[in-house]
């Protein structure tokens, strides 16, 4: 009997010690996101002009369209008329909206008004009882260029294998440094694709796994695909395990250094914490944008990748359903 509670005890003892490892680790990751907030030098940098900054970061490297591409893209702008960048104004109202179905059709028109090919899924997950309620569910399947949000996948990988320093994960995914995702990826098995073939295997178990296309970390490369489900399985994952407390401190919030400085501030502030990966590549015309809004009621878990869009109003548009939902749930006290 003693050897069992003893056994208990080192068990006991042996978790605690890993549960004050992992909270130590996420406060520091949070500490160093503040200094490198703090350090920044953006002068009289406007908001605007610091988001044009880190989404050319994002894309630096993207190749130029090949000559079928060049003619696909021209037909494609023939057939959309796509439109130019829409204001923050467009934000749909919500006070209408009465049921998840509702919310799903107005999500759904809302990306109608930008015209291309969209994929995104909305969950739900309560804190309270565990349920999980999916909010919008369009074109989940669908084969999709997902640009760097696909850095969600290299970086992950790398945290589980312990390959690539935690403080340059964080920055890598803040400022989507390509070179730096690359490398991330890299840093498990070697190459990129042996890398490729560890994280399928890791992964294995994730949704719509086998429609995974990578052929690199950074998600520069037009010829890499993901769909809305796979990219929500595996941030669901994150969020189950008992790493999600610090690498969603990996991840770009509002008003910190990083592509997300400037967005969603709003919801941030008012609703609850964003932690987010964007993704553009301005010539293959793709936007995305995944990841969590998180209260103590609950988490949105989300992803939305739109290809053949105009790429600046996608990036509206995908703001916007990110706050369609949030607003929603807060109002039926949920977030």
């Amino acid at each position: 009997m003693k050897k069992v509670i003893l056994k208990l005890l080192v068990v006991s003892l042996f978790f605690q010690g890993q549960i004050s490892s992992a909270s130590t680790l996420s406060l520091e990751i949070q500490q160093y996101n503040q200094e490198m907030t703090a350090s920044e030098n953006i002068g009289a940098m406007s908001a605007e002009q610091y988001d044009q900054l880190m989404e050319a970061n994002e894309y630096e490297g993207e190749a130029p369209l090949t000559e079928e591409e060049l003619i696909q893209l021209q037909n494609d702008l023939t057939e959309q008329n796509l439109q130019p960048a829409q204001t923050d104004d467009d934000v749909e109202d919500i006070s209408g909206i009465n049921s998840v179905a509702e919310l799903q059709n107005a999500a759904i028109a809302r990306t109608k008004r930008v015209k291309g090919i969209w994929g995104n899924h909305f969950v739900y997950i309560s804190k309270k009882d565990g349920t999980r309620t999916s909010l919008t569910a369009q074109n989940i399947n669908t084969s999709l260029t997902p640009a760097s949000t696909l850095k969600v996948f290299s970086g992950y990988l790398a945290y589980l294998n312990k390959s690539y320093a935690n403080k340059d994960l964080s920055y890598m995914l803040h400022v989507s440094s390509n070179p730096g995702a690359d490398a991330a990826l890299k840093s498990v098995s070697g190459t990129i694709n042996k890398s490729v073939a560890t994280l399928k295997k890791t992964f294995s178990g994730l949704s719509d796994i086998n429609k995974l296309v990578m052929v690199d970390g950074s998600g520069l490369s037009r010829s890499n695909k993901v769909t809305a489900r796979l990219l929500t399985s595996l941030l669901e994952k994150i969020y189950k395990s008992d790493n999600y407390d610090t690498f969603k401190h990996f991840m770009a919030q509002p008003g910190e250094y990083g592509t997300m400085r400037s967005q969603l501030n709003d919801v941030d502030q008012q609703i609850g914490d964003v932690y987010a990966k964007t993704g553009t590549l301005p010539r293959g015309m793709v936007k995305g944008l995944t990841g969590y809004v998180e209260s103590d009621k609950g988490i949105i878990i989300f992803s939305s990748i739109a290809n053949k869009v105009n790429h600046a109003s996608a990036k509206i548009a995908m703001q916007d359903l990110v706050r369609m939902h949030a607003k929603y749930l807060k109002s039926k006290g949920l977030l």
